[in-house]
Parts: C-alpha cells; structure tokens; sequence
C-alpha cells in the first residue's frame, strides 16, 4: 500500500539532484530551469502519475532524464505517439498535442438487457445489473474526466440515478455508450501558442431543476487561449480542464444557480492560472494570488445568463431575492477585479452547456475538431437579438 508514496519520494529525491523543482501547487509536476545572465530559462516540466511520467523539454531537458534513466531504468520510452494511462496521445508537426480515448470507448462493453427486462422499463434493477451499471458508469465517466466533455451531461443524468436505478437506467447508460462509440473521434487538441501569449478563458453554466431533470447542474470548461479573443478575434482555445457536477445545494432560481456554478468557475480558472503562473514567470508570488495573478494577462470568464451579466458588470451593489446568491455576486466581482474580463455570449455559443444539460453537443464538438473560438462585442449581440 506505501509502494506509490515510496517510489514518488524515490523519484523526487532523483529529480532534485538532477536540479528538479517541485511545482508548489501541484506535487506530481517537476520544472527544470536555469538562470543565465540574471534570466530565467525554463527547460521543460515533467508530470508523474504514480510510476508513469510525461514530459516535454529541450535537449538540456532530455540529458537530465537519461541521467535520471541511469538511477531508475525506464520499462519504456516513447515520444510523439504513444497511448498514456489509456489516453492516446500524438504531436503533429506544429508542436500541437491531439489526446484521444477512440480505442478504449471502442472496448467498452454494453449492458446485456434482456428482451423480458427491456418490457418492464420501470422495475428496479437487480443486484448484478447494478454491478454492471456501476462498472459501465466508471468506463464512461473515464473518457468524460480526460477527453469526452460532450458527453458530461449525459452521463450525469445516469449518475443522479444511481442510489436506484431501474431498467430503464441501464438502457440509458446503453445508450451514452452507444453516442460515445459512434463519436469516438472526438478527441481534445492543446494548440501551440506562444508560452508569452497564453491566458485563459473559462465557460460557465447552469442549468435550473426541471420535473424532468430533479437536479440542478453546474458546469465549467477552462481554456487555454490567446489576448486575441477578449478583442472579438477568433482564437486558439486549449481545453485544460472541465467539471459537471450536481450543484450540492438547494437553488430557489435560475439566477441562484447560475451564479453558484460561475462562483465556483472563476475560483477553478484562478487555480489554473497560477498553477501556469508559477511554471512561466520568473519569480511568481503565488502566496499572493490577487497581486500575482496581474503579473499574468488578461484572462476572460464568460456567461450567458444576461442577468448575472448585467449584476457582475454593474458598479451599484448588487441585489438579489436571496442574500446567498448576492454573496456568490460579489465574490465574481471580486474574482473580476484580479485582471479577468466579464464577457457574456448567447446561449448559442456557450461551450458549457453540454456539462449541465443532455442537449446536442455539436458546437463544443466543432470547438473541440477546430481548436478555435470567438466572442462578438456583446451591445452588438443585443441590438441584434432586439431587432
């Protein structure tokens, strides 16, 4: 049972005589650098997940890990395509990383429901069909966590059902599976952008408990971008991270939930953003996120609850039916003031809507095969929409 915790004291201690640095958000990722001229070069970052490591450097970068290669042999060393923990992953010419899950969602296998059971989509399901429901829904919710955000909702439908599944549960399941396998070439492309233009972008949604759907939902998607979207300019859009999850509380409105999950979407995007902050800039403060994170450029969170939008934007203290829902408003105005643009876009456009409702997911898909995005200046979308 210690076996992970000794190997990765192991490896650090390697690491660190090869002049590793543990990033100090995150334990599993090592940064090799170096100082020239009073300047600070960084020579690559490594990640582990218990005994399998990936990285990517230059040639100062590759010397060290063949002389860590002489301390802790390899079982394997593989670059520009090889398959990581099931994730098939590729570099194209452009430095651009492609991550595809095709071949394991292939392998997935069904839940045999038979033709008796199939009659009777409301009888409780049985103790060996929830052992492989459970089973079906782990499978799943693996290609959902790393490269199928498209079919979050979905699977979340599912999920919600679980303390007591029917038949028809297990037919629904059947039926993501099925939607998974026939657009198993989906896959999550991290673009090439200059390491000095990288900011971030995050998408956040909501979606109100309906009698078809008890629950309330929260949805974020968190991208890698450019400066260039906050000018209404098409830019690269790197997917980093993504979380659809049931909203732990009782919201009494929409507004409720969307401000929920849009307060839990800009805490997410401050992470990641120091999380890059502290690989990319020289003597980053991270202990210090409000200041720190003005050393990093302009990142944009996004809405499309126009009310939300027009609370968050306005200077006036902000007024809301629930007092919790106020706080959760300031905190975003808050979150805003550390060098974040507050954007709204039509509900067409939000990313994130396939994370909180089983809707069609075609535009996340296309944003996902194309790796590019635009926002519209937003009093030109409203004239628009008037008229």
């Amino acid at each position: 049972m210690d076996a992970p915790l000794l190997f990765y004291k192991e490896l650090t201690r390697h690491l660190k005589n090869l002049n590793f640095r543990v990033h100090p958000l995150e334990p599993c990722v090592f940064i090799l650098e170096s100082q020239k001229a009073g300047k600070r070069i960084l020579h690559g970052v490594s990640g582990t997940h218990v005994d399998d490591g990936i990285a990517g450097g230059d040639s100062y970068f590759h010397a060290q890990l063949k002389k860590l290669q002489e301390k802790l042999p390899f079982g394997s060393f593989k670059q520009r395509s090889f398959t990581f923990c099931g994730i098939q992953l590729e570099q194209t010419p452009d430095f651009s990383i492609q991550a595809s899950q095709s071949e394991y969602v292939h392998k997935i296998q069904a839940i045999d429901v038979g033709k008796h059971r199939r009659e009777q989509p409301q009888m409780p399901a049985s103790d060996a069909e929830l052992s492989k429901l459970r089973g079906l829904v782990g499978s799943l919710q693996y290609a959902v966590s790393h490269t199928r955000p498209d079919l979050a909702a979905r699977l979340g439908e599912i999920q919600v059902q679980m303390a007591q599944p029917k038949v028809e549960t297990l037919l629904a399941c059947n039926k993501v599976l099925r939607e998974a396998q026939q657009t198993a070439q989906v896959k999550i492309c991290f673009r090439s952008i200059l390491p000095q233009e990288v900011t971030h972008v995050s998408f956040g949604d909501a979606s109100f408990a309906s009698p078809k759907q008890l629950a309330s939902f929260q949805g974020t998607l968190i991208c890698a971008t450019t400066k260039a979207l906050d000018q209404n300019q098409q830019a690269p859009i790197s997917p980093l991270s993504w979380s659809s999850k049931k909203i732990a509380r009782v919201v009494r409105s929409t507004l409720s939930a969307e401000a929920y999950s849009m307060s839990r979407s800009v805490d997410r995007l401050s992470w990641l953003r120091l999380l890059w902050g502290v690989i990319h800039v020289d003597g980053f403060q991270w202990q210090d996120p409000s200041q720190a994170l003005h050393q990093l450029p302009k990142a944009v969170i996004t809405t499309d609850c126009k009310s939300l939008y027009d609370l968050v934007s306005r200077l006036a203290m902000p007024s809301c039916e629930e007092y919790r829902t106020t706080l959760e408003v300031l905190l975003i105005k808050e979150r805003c003031s550390e060098h974040c643009s507050f954007r709204w876009i039509p509900t067409s456009l939000m990313l994130a809507d396939p994370l909180t409702k089983p809707m069609d997911p075609s535009v996340l898909r296309t944003a996902l095969a194309t790796g590019l995005f635009q926002i519209y200046d937003e009093a030109s979308v409203l004239r628009e929409n008037a008229s």
